[in-house]
């Protein structure tokens, strides 16, 4: 589907048939002195007829687009410029080069970065032998999001401006969702294209570090860290990868705070609720959501990895492992549960 949003610029939504919990992903097309496509959908037959139909609409094919300037890594986003990129050969996709590594992934490199997701899984408390029937999938999720060839990898520039099809953008690097994701920033139209990183009514999920970065597995503490990248941006307009454009960016993030001082409580509370019993991340995960479907477990499990990780750096919270799962409790330290996070505010 096709929308307008006035400064030449059009809303591209579909729908992620092959993740079925995710919903419906933004792209966005600007007819600048070049077609200008940002993010654009999975790279599926019926999601790339969809994108063909829409730009005939502005007659316009998908030879014709000049530039593809990628958010992050994740499929929903990179699936239409990996395609676009293996249709044209000499298209050319700007990518922050903290994604590289899971842009042009070879499938060895694939198979090692399960191997981490994989004991990642195991140490949350889940069953090694339940995790090894999930091997499959995962490689599979895995080769769903890259395919990019490296000669037609561009860095976004680290402190210039993004000069492309006679516009300028500010690639913000707000890594958490992912290693290096990027909101770009256009001053000329006061906008922001926020993709994953502030959305109006969901607080995203933080990505595992498969490489590990700055000591962490979770990104969560550096997303938190990083929306104060973008929160003093004077946006009369916000693009985000899912939901509605919106005005209130400011108003966003402060309810993704508010969130995650709510989540961090919490886990804390149920730590103390156990009376000194240590408990694993898919424990901790089960008592706060209850029971959930696999893939919202995961996520869960995920954020919390985050949110204990946190803690811990803070003191408040220790782990011991037992077998191979790491079984938290908390410290006396954390008796005071009114957590602030001025850390994450500018």
């Amino acid at each position: 589907m096709i929308k307008s949003l006035g400064n030449s610029v059009y809303q591209l939504t579909y729908n992620v048939p092959e993740m079925k919990a995710v919903p419906p992903v933004n792209g966005f097309l600007i007819l600048a002195d070049m077609p200008i496509l940002i993010d654009g959908g999975t790279s599926d037959d019926r999601t790339f007829q969809a994108l063909k139909d829409d730009l005939t609409t502005l007659k316009l094919k998908p030879s014709d687009i000049g530039q593809v300037l990628l958010t992050h890594n994740h499929a929903d986003h990179i699936g239409m410029p990996s395609r676009l990129a293996s249709e044209n050969k000499k298209l050319k996709v700007f990518v922050h080069e903290e994604e590289w590594v899971q842009v042009t992934a070879s499938d060895r490199e694939r198979e090692r970065l399960r191997d981490v997701l994989c004991e990642i899984i195991v140490s949350w408390g889940v069953d090694p032998e339940i995790v090894a029937m999930m091997r499959e999938k995962i490689i599979q999720a895995l080769r769903f999001g890259g395919g990019i060839g490296r000669d037609q990898i561009l860095p976004y520039p680290k402190k210039d401006l993004l000069k492309v099809g006679g516009l300028d953008f500010q690639a913000i690097h707000c890594p958490g969702h992912t290693e290096g994701l990027v909101c770009l920033w256009w001053p000329a139209a006061q906008s922001l294209f926020s993709n994953d990183h502030v959305l109006e009514t969901i607080s995203p999920n933080p990505t595992l570090y498969l490489n590990g970065r700055n000591g962490k597995i979770c990104g969560l503490g550096d997303y938190l860290n990083s929306l104060s990248n973008v929160e003093k941006l004077p946006a009369k307009l916000v693009m985000p990868g899912h939901g509605a454009p919106f005005t209130n960016l400011t108003g966003s993030i402060e309810k993704i705070r508010t969130n995650a001082k709510d989540r961090q409580k919490a886990i804390l509370q149920n730590l103390t609720a156990t009376d000194g019993e240590p408990l694993s991340i898919i424990e901790l995960t089960q008592k706060i959501w209850g029971e959930m479907d696999p893939l919202h477990i995961f996520l869960g499990a995920r954020e919390v990895h985050g949110f204990l990780e946190m803690l811990e750096e803070d003191g408040l919270v220790k782990y011991e492992t037992v077998g191979h799962t790491k079984k938290y409790s908390r410290l006396k330290k954390a008796e005071n549960l009114d957590i602030q996070f001025e850390q994450f505010q500018s």
